[in-house]
């Protein structure tokens, strides 16, 4: 991966951010240092326990570098019971 491409939050996060139902704007991800948002490329997002890890880390690095959680998404409707 080169690292011009994560001046812009790549498609792999935009798709893990969607499965955590979290909005992430541009100048929360840039201010990310390069070796995390790295990280955040590499964390795996499909099971509800990485699900749980990737939203954990991307609240820590909000929380440390932007002083605030990312906004959350209302959870996505279904047409039929769960």
């Amino acid at each position: 991966m080169m690292t011009d491409d994560l001046d812009w939050i790549p498609r792999s996060v935009r798709d893990k951010l969607d499965q955590v139902r979290i909005k992430l704007h541009l100048q929360e991800w840039q201010a990310f240092p390069l070796e995390d948002r790295q990280g955040l490329c590499a964390l795996p997002c499909q099971t509800a326990v990485e699900k749980k890890a990737f939203q954990e880390r991307l609240d820590a690095l909000a929380l440390q570098h932007c002083g605030a959680l990312p906004r959350r998404l209302p959870p996505e409707r279904s047409g039929g019971k769960d």
